[in-house]
């Protein structure tokens, strides 16, 4: 974070004094404002993307961090680990299509959503030929 901030890169959007109209993007409400349920869905959604980033091979998952986390530039990344730029950007659109793969089987397993299952499955079917 700290790099972040002497870059300009970071912009605190909980703090008031230092809002410039021009760069101001995005408003957030107050964290600790959300409601229970959208707490409980953003902690689930972290740790699926974190058990996706977990599942990387080390090389992409370096790039991938270096890159989206840290904020470092593609050069920067390439000095970094000794790689060529256009070896990063592979890694770096890799790592990207593996996190999405890995997020699809994530959400998919039944555990994640189990709610009834089959329980369930008959509930509908009751309240449909009610209606």
């Amino acid at each position: 974070m700290a790099r972040l901030k002497s870059k300009g890169r970071y912009i605190n959007l909980y703090n008031t004094e230092n809002q410039i109209s021009d760069r101001k993007i995005l408003e957030f409400s107050d964290p600790d404002q959300i409601n229970p349920e959208k707490k409980i869905i953003r902690k689930e959604t972290v740790l699926m993307l974190e058990k996706a980033i977990d599942k990387l091979n080390i090389k992409y998952r370096n790039v991938f961090v270096l890159r989206e986390l840290e904020g470092l530039s593609i050069n920067e990344i390439s000095t970094c680990l000794s790689l060529s730029e256009s070896n990063v950007k592979v890694r770096l659109h890799r790592a990207k299509s593996k996190i999405k793969e890995n997020l699809y089987d994530l959400s998919f397993k039944k555990e994640i959503f189990e709610f009834g299952l089959s329980q369930c499955d008959g509930i509908v079917n009751k309240v449909m030929r009610a209606i």
